[in-house]
């Protein structure tokens, strides 16, 4: 798996949910991501959406690995759900936060191989994500807002109910790593 430094401009902070960090402004502190290191690495993927006066930059660096085959995807998917406005559902549904974005991405770096298949994208009404999987006799997702800012995820075993199981992401790690390398990957 790749080790994934994610920045995403127009945020009021930086966040490292896998070391529980955060900084409170761009600026560096002694609780915060090496400003320095992420600032000398040229982003290896950019994706620039626009919507009027709106506009959605994702840099995002990818240390020591080749980008994984699903990340393109989802940051497509992802962007395009950055730009919907406040209302989207018709039932006063924020727009989709930058910070669940980050929290998304991250969350999928802690389990997701090479192999495994993007997930489908859509987003929740608390202003948040959720990656969907529907495939091999399986039904998972993973919602990230601020209810669940790690994620929270939902997993069913259509051949074996027996299996379903639900719980936050940072507790689940490991049972997704082996789902993504048997069942995501289109193995049975």
């Amino acid at each position: 798996m790749a080790s994934m430094a994610l920045r995403f401009s127009g945020m009021d902070g930086l966040i490292d949910h896998g070391n529980e960090i955060s900084t409170v402004g761009l600026e560096g502190n002694s609780a915060s991501l090496f400003q320095a290191e992420i600032a000398a690495k040229k982003p290896l993927i950019v994706k620039i959406r626009t919507s009027g006066k709106l506009v959605r930059r994702i840099d995002v660096t990818i240390e020591n690995a080749a980008p994984p085959p699903w990340l393109e995807p989802s940051l497509q998917s992802i962007g395009r759900l950055l730009m919907l406005p406040r209302n989207w559902d018709f039932d006063n549904a924020p727009p989709v936060h930058v910070l669940s974005a980050q929290s998304a991405l991250e969350g999928l770096s802690f389990f997701m191989e090479d192999a495994t298949a993007p997930p489908q994208w859509t987003p929740t009404k608390l202003g948040g994500l959720q990656a969907d999987w529907h495939q091999n006799g399986i039904d998972l997702e993973i919602a990230f807002d601020c209810a669940y800012p790690s994620g929270y995820v939902v997993f069913s075993d259509l051949r074996n109910h027996a299996g379903d199981w639900e719980g936050p992401l940072t507790s689940n790690s490991e049972k997704l790593r082996s789902i993504a390398e048997t069942r995501l990957n289109g193995r049975p």
